[in-house]
């Protein structure tokens, strides 16, 4: 998984081995404090492509913007990845990874 801070692009390279949706969280790292919710599910969740083939990967990019803090000021941020099964299934995390991030505002 790589992240952008500049255009706050996420790449992540993915086979959830199933039909569904992925969407982004994110957390402070040294508070815990989940970040930007719930915009940013609602701003990152989508369909996803998916194989049989669990070593067939496929490129997906998603637009994480963190909207805490200023955008002058970096700070550590986990961003994870989650996938929700069409077939009714419970939620899964597929990757998670610490940032440098900043917020949206000045």
């Amino acid at each position: 998984m790589e992240y952008s801070s500049e255009s706050k692009v996420c790449n992540v390279l993915l086979n959830p081995g199933e039909p569904g949706r992925v969407y982004a969280r994110a957390f402070e790292v040294t508070t815990g404090k989940e970040l930007s919710t719930p915009w940013l599910r609602r701003s990152t969740e989508h369909k996803v492509r998916w194989s049989d083939n669990g070593a067939e990967l496929f490129w997906d990019t998603m637009d994480v913007a963190i909207k805490e803090g200023r955008s002058s000021m970096w700070y550590a941020a986990r961003i994870e990845i989650w996938f929700v099964p069409e077939s009714g299934e419970a939620e899964r995390k597929l990757f998670e990874k610490a940032y440098r991030v900043h917020g949206m505002y000045h």
